[in-house]
């Protein structure tokens, strides 16, 4: 996992922690969270849901801290879904 733009990274000498988000592109509206907004991913403005994800890496390895589907407030404010 490369850093690139809006990711968070720290590093001090060979420890590296990643948070990043990622587009899913989406054709229809059932899957949580899936709206019309930027997607890093397509590199324009789509249907689609946002990951977030949460890594860590040392020159021993690398893992997979944690991940979060981003909700817009459309779907938090929204208490039908």
């Amino acid at each position: 996992m490369e850093p690139g733009p809006g990711c968070w990274n720290t590093s001090r000498s060979a420890t590296t922690r990643w948070a990043r988000d990622t587009g899913f592109v989406k054709k229809g509206t059932r899957s949580a969270g899936v709206q019309r907004q930027y997607s890093g991913t397509a590199g324009r403005t789509e249907n689609c849901q946002v990951g977030v994800f949460l890594a860590y890496a040392t020159d021993r390895g690398r893992t997979l801290l944690d991940r979060r589907l981003y909700l817009p407030t459309s779907w938090t404010d929204d208490r039908d879904r």
